[in-house]
């Protein structure tokens, strides 16, 4: 059913002629940009005087659930500001404020039919059932309103979803919804009777029933929306905002098909993803990393109906002391390297600041534009590669055995990915689907997820854990296919490294991570005499004291990296840095795409081809000192020149040292919070150089 980013930019990307088939840059406003004709044009003056900066507006619905006759005076506004945004050379398209509803304090004079109920009966003030009748119509009216000046596109707002309200709220448990789901099942159902089932913790098959009812709801909202749409403009493509699963969890399902596919199929047409969810200021930057990962989750998970991929970029509340023109820059290019084929910006729809302020930030995407798009272009036809952040997705994490004591929904419905991200800062290549992956990473918080299927696959190849998943697996019964048991054990001791070659020159090195750490330490113990032993405990006279690190070949044929000294947890030295690495590359049988060889906090993406090829590979400096020059190990046969690219530079190539079935290559010094990309080419005849900058690069055709 899925397809990956790949598949679907390569299929729909470019029309034949060299141009793209859809906007490849928006920029998102509110109600009042439309309402306000001073506004908007202020907005027109700078993006015309900056008009690589964007080739779509999406203007927005009113906020809440207010009367139609109030949305219908708004649409005949927004129809008078799109041609004023035609006449531009601009496409103008439209997003929903609230479909479900935003628990935002907003008009809810028009809701009159059932609000959703929640797993402890409360009823919502603002949020919709999904199935209520009159909620559709409501909605066919609103859209038919809106959609009358017949607008590019229309975009369906992320509270799609059944997880809302404060705090986190899980519905709908309306006697309507139960009672439909209740005619499926065969037999009446109760809130109670079924609230006490989902929770139970052997109920895995209804927990997963519940989330695919779940998204047939949501489904039925989308064709609604589209049928709606499409009865006045046949011409609008439909899609979906919606965040991923370290965001909001996977109580929606496991993705977000029904609902593309139920739009696509409404309108006969491709329908378009924004995948988002969280990062909305530059507080703590690297909660881009965080984001980028869950956008990389959303995308592999696509249907193949879906050909625009434009991540949500959003600088809440779209003021000054909220992110920076280039960590807008920054962050943009991060999602194209998770798999997106445009941008799409929520930056200034507050307008609280002064356009002259806005203006920076659109004058910076304007200048990247060029970069952008030759980075979609070199990666065309590539997935993101490296370690696959196993969360049992595919089989459905809700759909699992619940431990004693686990909270209701939020354990089930939520995942926590936090163990995994600082692996990336340290450069080892992570990736959300086997499709491009070299081996898997399992941590406690992943494997629950996981069944006897999934962890047969991952064990036939290489995976890397920490004790704590050891542990866990066990527990679940799952311990035959590890060839490794652990327990936890005290503290009391440091981990001495071995003369083993993964630990290259760091043999009789003592690692003591994070003395808060104590829960985390665990002991391990091979089921044959196979096992390699990276670190070992040492007791205060220096005797051996039990295993700390091992790698293993499992019953299954695959090789499994187990670090049982609290995992990579509480940061690395450059020695542990090291020591990991090199057991990610034996468990991926030394096919990792990309490798650092020093110790620098640089985040890798390699987008590889089916065949194994490197195609780019993005390199993010996530810290604030620039870094010394480092030096990249390549496994891709056949590349006869290697160029690093960067927004404002010529493309440079880069001296190529030719190894044993890869190259290596020295990366210049980076700048802190900066990012550029590798390009890799086979044959490099014929080839100019090339400078990314918006100056050089002719301006998009003014649309008649």
């Amino acid at each position: 059913m899925c397809a990956s980013a790949a598949d679907n930019s390569a299929a729909c990307q470019a029309d034949g002629h060299g141009k793209r088939s859809f906007p490849f840059m928006i920029i998102r406003l509110w109600p009042s940009h439309h309402k306000n004709e001073s506004a908007l044009d202020e907005l027109m003056v700078t993006l015309a005087r900056h008009r690589r900066a964007c080739d779509e507006v999406w203007f927005c619905t009113e906020f809440g659930v207010p009367t139609l006759e109030a949305h219908r005076r708004s649409a005949d506004a927004m129809a008078r500001a799109a041609d004023r945004v035609r006449r531009e050379g601009f496409l103008a398209g439209l997003q929903i404020a609230n479909s479900i509803g935003h628990t935002l304090a907003a008009p809810r004079d028009g809701l009159a039919w059932q609000r959703m109920v929640y797993a402890d009966g409360q009823v919502s003030k603002e949020c919709n059932c999904p199935r209520d009748p009159l909620f559709h119509e409501y909605f066919r009216e609103m859209m038919r309103a809106y959609a009358a000046w017949q607008p590019s596109s229309v975009w369906i707002d992320d509270d799609l979803r059944l997880n809302i309200g404060p705090p986190m709220s899980h519905g709908c448990f309306c006697e309507r919804c139960l009672a439909v789901l209740g005619e499926g099942r065969g037999n009446p159902i109760s809130r109670e009777s079924l609230v006490a089932a989902l929770t139970d913790p052997k109920q895995a098959d209804l927990r997963r029933s519940w989330c695919e009812f779940g998204q047939r709801s949501l489904a039925v909202v989308a064709g609604v929306v589209a049928e709606a749409v499409h009865a006045v403009s046949p011409k609008t493509m439909l899609g979906l905002q919606h965040c991923g699963p370290s965001a909001i969890g996977v109580y929606h399902g496991l993705d977000w098909a029904p609902v593309l596919e139920s739009l696509s199929a409404k309108t006969g047409l491709p329908s378009g993803s924004r995948p988002g969810g969280g990062f909305y200021d530059d507080e703590a930057p690297r909660g881009m990393i965080r984001k980028a990962l869950d956008i990389g989750f959303q995308v592999a998970r696509l249907p193949k109906c879906v050909s625009h991929v434009c991540p949500e970029i959003e600088n809440f509340a779209h003021v000054a002391m909220g992110k920076t023109p280039h960590g807008t820059a920054v962050e943009s290019t991060l999602y194209l390297a998770m798999g997106c084929n445009a941008l799409s910006y929520a930056i200034l729809c507050s307008a609280s600041e002064p356009m002259s302020w806005y203006a920076g930030l659109i004058e910076k995407l304007a200048a990247w534009r060029p970069f952008w798009e030759r980075f979609v272009d070199d990666s065309q036809g590539a997935v993101p590669g490296g370690l696959d952040m196993a969360l049992g997705l595919e089989s459905s994490h809700a759909g699992r055995d619940l431990l004693p004591g686990e909270p209701p929904f939020k354990s089930w419905s939520g995942i926590d990915i936090s163990r995994i991200l600082t692996l990336a800062t340290w450069g080892i290549p992570l990736c959300a689907s086997g499709e491009g992956a070299q081996g898997a990473i399992l941590t406690a918080g992943t494997v629950s997820g996981l069944r006897r299927k999934d962890l047969e696959r991952l064990l036939s190849g290489g995976v890397l854990a920490d004790g704590a998943a050891v542990f866990r697996l066990h527990e679940l019964g799952y311990g035959d296919m590890l060839g490794v048991a652990s327990r936890r054990r005290a503290k009391d001791s440091p981990e001495y490294f071995t003369s083993d070659p993964a630990n290259g020159s760091h043999g009789g090195y003592a690692w003591d991570p994070n003395p808060w750490l104590v829960n985390e330490v665990y002991e391990l113990t091979a089921a044959s005499g196979s096992a390699r032993v990276l670190g070992e405990y040492r007791n205060a006279a220096g005797d051996r004291a039990g295993v700390a690190t091992m790698l293993v070949e499992t019953p299954l044929g695959g090789r499994l990296a187990v670090f049982g000294n609290a995992g990579w947890a509480g940061g690395a030295s450059s020695a542990r840095r090291f020591q990991i690495f090199a057991a990610a590359d034996w468990v991926s049988r030394e096919r990792l795409p990309v490798v650092i060889e020093d110790a620098v906090q640089v985040m890798a993406v390699p987008r590889v081809r089916a065949d194994g090829r490197i195609a780019t590979v993005a390199l993010l400096n996530v810290t604030i000192d620039k870094t010394p020059g480092f030096r990249v190990r390549l496994r891709s046969p056949g590349v006869e020149q290697v160029e690093w690219v960067l927004p404002d530079q010529l493309a440079t190539p880069l001296a190529i040292e030719r190894l044993q079935g890869e190259v290596a290559v020295s990366i210049p010094p980076m700048a802190p919070w900066t990012i550029g990309y590798l390009r890799l080419r086979e044959n490099a005849q014929g080839r100019d150089r090339e400078r990314y900058v918006g100056a050089c690069c002719p301006a998009p055709e003014r649309r008649k």
